[in-house]
């Protein structure tokens, strides 16, 4: 459990400003990614698995129902 003042900062109670509590948490944001993202966070932390359930080359469409892309905009 974080102590008092790290959950009073999270939840911009005083004596922080909201301008501090948003910079808090944008901190918060960028050291999660960046631990997830690194070789640690990614082998130990969480279950990696290059390609999750395996690779099956040819299967028919019908047998999945349906084409999976990315929601993301590069």
């Amino acid at each position: 459990m974080p102590p008092p003042l790290l959950r009073a900062l999270d939840a911009g109670d005083a004596p922080f400003s909201p301008s501090q509590r948003d910079q808090f948490k944008v901190l918060k944001h960028i050291i999660c990614f960046g631990y997830y993202t690194s070789l640690e966070g990614a082998t130990q932390e969480l279950a990696y698995q290059a390609i999750p359930g395996g690779f099956k080359g040819s299967i028919p469409l019908a047998q999945t129902g349906k084409g999976w892309g990315s929601l993301a905009r590069y």
